[in-house]
Parts: C-alpha cells; structure tokens; sequence
C-alpha cells in the first residue's frame, strides 16, 4: 500500500513538474517573442528615419529592406493579376462531373467471415 502511494505521489509531482515548466516555457517564449517584435520596430523605426544617411555597416542592410520591398511590391501585383485571372475563369461545368451509381443502403451485401483466434 506504501508503494502505491509513493507510486502515486511521485507521479503527481512528476505531473506538477510537467505543468510548471510548459507554462514557464510559454511564458519564456511570449517575452522572446515581444522582444523579437521590440527589435523589429526599432529596425523599422532606424530604416525609416535614417535610411538614407545611415552609416556604412547598416547602409547595406538598409538596402537588402529596400530590394525585399520592391520584391513583394512585385509579387503582391502578381498575385493580384492571379486573382483577376481566377475571377474571371470558370470551368465547364460537366469537369466537376463525375459518373456514379447511387446505391441504397438496403441493397449493398457484405460478407461477413470469421476466422478462428490464433493459438497461443
């Protein structure tokens, strides 16, 4: 009975353990995450304001934020002419037709076969 209970308050702590450390690695992970988006507005803030004058170890980066910029600006205007396109395309409708037989419940027969459990 002893070890039952030892077995059981051990697997309770085991559990509270558990429980801790998922919540403190979630919460860990949310204040990582705020700073990451704390770096992200001040590097949003820099190339806004400075992007033009800024020194030479970050006039480089400056460039690579305003090269990605133009190629989503050019990606967004594809995607947009494919949204065009796919508004005005419709297909025909017997392509989403499909030849079936329908079946009623009552006239589908199964087979139904035992077979003997292995022996041990």
């Amino acid at each position: 009975r002893d070890k039952v209970a030892g077995a059981a308050h051990a697997v309770g702590d085991r559990a509270k353990y558990a429980s801790r450390m998922t919540r403190m690695t979630v919460d860990c992970n949310a204040e990582l995450e705020r700073v990451k988006r704390t770096y992200t507005e001040i590097g949003r803030l820099y190339y806004e304001n400075y992007r033009d004058t800024a020194d030479a170890f970050l006039a480089e980066l400056c460039q690579q934020v305003t090269d990605a910029n133009a190629r989503v600006a050019e990606l967004e205007a594809q995607m947009d002419e494919l949204r065009a396109a796919a508004k005005e395309y419709r297909p025909a409708p017997d392509l989403h037709t499909v030849d079936a037989e329908v079946v009623e419940p009552e006239d589908i027969e199964v087979e139904v076969t035992e077979e003997p459990a292995p022996e041990e």
